[in-house]
């Protein structure tokens, strides 16, 4: 993520009322640069792989006010288990591949309306399938 995104970022967390310490802006940088979806858990994994030592908690209050400002979105899947997407403070949509879990911001909006009558004042889409990496690989 781009340096002006991350600080935007923390600008937007501050304004909500979260302490932007060094930690928890190294964790938030981490977050946004993974290229992919995770759990809390996979987050904190990344975290200690990386050098970062943040709490457990640390994480999920940070996941959380992500969430609450709109700079992360959860997807529940199957199995009931969450998992999170960065989200950068502008306009885009993501492709999520099912198999590895990649991340792909989709910034140009191409959508056609459903009606002209309709005054639309938001979307949300979001694609699932597989990356080329993944298509590649043979199944078992």
């Amino acid at each position: 993520m781009e340096a002006p995104e991350l600080e935007a970022a923390a600008t937007r967390l501050r304004a909500a009322g979260l302490r932007m310490t060094e930690g928890r802006r190294q964790l938030l940088g981490l977050f946004a640069g993974l290229g992919r979806w995770c759990t809390p858990q996979e987050l904190y994994g990344a975290a200690e792989q990386a050098g970062l030592h943040p709490g457990l908690a640390t994480v999920y209050r940070l996941i959380e006010a992500l969430v609450e400002t709109g700079l992360c979105k959860p997807f529940i899947q199957r199995d009931r288990t969450v998992r999170y997407v960065f989200c950068p403070p502008r306009h885009h949509h993501h492709l999520i591949c099912e198999a590895c879990g990649r991340v792909a911001d989709l910034a140009e909006c191409r959508l056609v309306l459903p009606s002209s009558e309709f005054a639309i004042r938001e979307h949300a889409v979001d694609f699932f399938g597989l990356c080329g990496a993944c298509r590649a690989v043979p199944a078992p």
